[in-house]
């Protein structure tokens, strides 16, 4: 019974992984996963590198998925002759249709699909329950002192390791929470760890009381259900089991796509992977680039590996450990730098690191089992990692270009077998000029020097843009900082490679003003940036629009003291990279103009406009 035994502990040791994710998500609750974790607790680089481990696994699942739905197709003698491989590439393909058709998961279909689902492991448990009654326990205790067993410690280390797919579905969950009403989350953590420790139970305990290991571990093992339905109830059962697993698997390509998709514009957004990824066609208005790279992509690891679902099973066990890993890393990492972020959930970090060590006995004994899966997980990682690195490194590629085109003959003259010079030197130049006029914002709440400072060298490190706009909110009860405009002028000095501008708005800080000020100079809510809110904050992160968080808030510096002070004007945007506009020292008041529209007034708040 070592496989009942492996899920059991899977089951133990999962039973805080809901806690782990709910903390992490609670305090989150955006989409994005271990993303945008570490987006807000970390750089934008570190977070890149591990969403391309999402990346992976969402293109191992769909793969995964659509050569397991293909094995079950070919259990049916109806279809017993068609191909893995290119059946699985129809699949990737028809979903891949269906999403530049601008099809979406669906709610309802869903519900329906797990009402299914359900009904049919209920049916099958049933008819094996009475199967054993009339057969008994003999092929149980013959699988027992089976003679091709390994060692006791080696079926539960490496049982362990296999055990630990069947919890998939943690992680996924967490790029669909603001999708979720609130506090919807903690109970579908809470669902999906009950069913699953339910069924990944009672099924292999039952497939092993039923059925020969030398069969089970041949090659209908990729059809392990069916071949259970088909024996204790007959070709029937079989062919019901195999529809149910065909729609729940094809239900999981269809996540992938959604999820990648997803992915990919969320980080288009944060300017961490080209635009084009989030441009969307005017048929349908769906992000075809990211489609159907995701499409090539799948394609070729089903035809590398020859769609052999034990290679297949291992480059997805390799990267969905490493986002679990990541995970428990992540929300014990966000313990220590976001101390005062809103936690509904609130875990122990032994839990995480609990967690964290059982991930490693788990990812330790995929890579002893199919070492060499690294290579191709290295190969695909490495494909998508220097995707994301390019991206970063824009400004300096395209720099390096002009002091070529500059300095060398040589390269001017190779550049025109392909196209003019003045046209490639235009282009260059132009992609580098708007790179760098990107805007960005940082609000501030208080005039601390230190604190802005720490905020310009996040940008500088992080961002692209050399366009910093420092925003704070003011109202008749709460005026403008003293010396804020002062501060921000001399850190726009200090910085010469940023132009750093103070823009004071009237009204209150709030979802709805940050969205009024994305309009207004057109910079995206996700370009934002804010301090690490605290438990007084009013309004929950889920409901700010994306606005990411970069430092952590400081104590009040006694010396700096709030007064009034007049709102500095709304500056205009540069002509060049070199044309530096710095705050005036002059007070003037234009905050009419950002209430020009008393309905965008009241909309955000603003309060009198006269």
């Amino acid at each position: 019974m070592t496989p009942s035994f492996c899920f059991l502990t899977v089951h133990n040791s999962s039973s805080g992984a809901h806690s782990r994710f709910g903390q992490v998500v609670t305090a989150l609750p955006l989409n994005g996963g271990i993303y945008n974790l570490l987006l807000n607790s970390s750089t934008k680089q570190t977070a890149s590198v591990a969403a391309c481990l999402t990346i992976l696994s969402y293109t191992a699942t769909g793969v995964v998925s659509s050569v397991s739905a293909a094995d079950y197709l070919k259990c049916s003698p109806m279809f017993s002759s068609i191909e893995s491989v290119p059946t699985a590439i129809c699949i990737l393909g028809f979903f891949a249709g269906c999403m530049l058709m601008g099809m979406q998961e669906s709610s309802a279909v869903a519900s329906m699909l797990f009402v299914f689902h359900l009904s049919v492991f209920f049916i099958l448990g049933t008819f094996s329950v009475i199967f054993l009654q009339d057969a008994g326990l003999g092929q149980l205790y013959d699988n027992l002192n089976w003679e091709r067993q390994p060692p006791f410690w080696n079926s539960i280390f490496f049982g362990f390791s296999s055990a630990m797919l069947g919890v998939s579905g943690f992680e996924t969950s967490a790029n669909f929470v603001e999708e979720q009403k609130p506090g919807v989350f903690p109970k579908t953590l809470r669902n999906m760890w009950m069913s699953v420790s339910v069924i990944n139970v009672v099924l292999p305990s039952l497939a092993v009381a039923v059925i020969p290991l030398d069969e089970l571990t041949g090659e209908k093992s990729a059809y392990a259900l069916a071949f259970l339905a088909e024996r204790v109830a007959g070709p029937f059962l079989r062919d019901v089991v195999a529809i149910d697993a065909l729609l729940v698997l094809a239900g999981s390509v269809l996540t992938s796509y959604v999820g990648v998709v997803g992915l990919f514009q969320r980080m288009a957004g944060d300017r961490c992977l080209p635009e084009f990824f989030s441009e969307t066609n005017s048929w349908r208005n769906t992000p075809h680039y990211t489609i159907l790279v995701f499409f090539a992509v799948c394609s070729s690891m089903c035809v590398m590996l020859d769609g052999d679902i034990t290679l297949l099973s291992a480059i997805y066990s390799i990267s969905f450990l490493l986002v679990m890993g990541l995970f428990a890393f992540g929300g014990l990492w966000l313990k220590i730098n976001r101390p005062t972020l809103p936690r509904v959930i609130n875990a122990h970090p032994a839990l995480f690191v609990c967690g964290l060590l059982l991930v490693s006995f788990a990812f330790t004994a995929v890579v002893l089992l199919h070492p060499q899966m690294l290579t191709y997980f290295y190969i695909y990682y490495g494909i998508t990692t220097t995707m994301v690195m390019l991206t970063f490194a824009r400004v300096s590629i395209f720099r390096a270009f002009l002091n070529l085109m500059k300095q060398s003959k040589a390269a001017r003259f190779v550049i025109q077998w392909f196209v003019q010079k003045d046209i490639a030197h235009g282009w260059v130049h132009q992609k580098l000029k708007s790179l760098q006029n990107q805007g960005v914002v940082y609000f501030t709440k208080r005039a601390s020097m230190s604190q802005i400072n720490r905020a310009l060298q996040y940008i500088e490190e992080n961002e692209e843009a050399r366009w910093v706009k420092v925003i704070h909110c003011y109202t008749d009860r709460e005026p403008v900082p003293e010396n804020l405009q002062e501060y921000v002028q001399i850190l726009d000095c200090v910085y010469p490679r940023l132009r750093v501008d103070c823009i004071l708005v009237k009204g209150e800080f709030s979802p709805a003003m940050v969205n009024y000020v994305s309009k207004r100079i057109n910079v995206k809510v996700n370009c934002m940036f804010i301090n690490c809110p605290k438990h007084d904050f009013k309004h929950p992160l889920d409901r700010m629009g994306g606005v990411r968080v970069i430092l952590n808030s400081e104590k009040p510096d006694p010396f700096e003291m709030d007064a009034g002070a007049a709102p500095a004007s709304w500056t205009s945007p540069p002509s060049g990279p070199d044309d530096r506009l710095y705050l005036p020292l002059r007070k003037f008041d234009e905050s009419k103009d950002l209430q020009s529209s008393p309905r965008a007034a009241n909309a955000v708040g603003i309060g009198d406009s006269s």
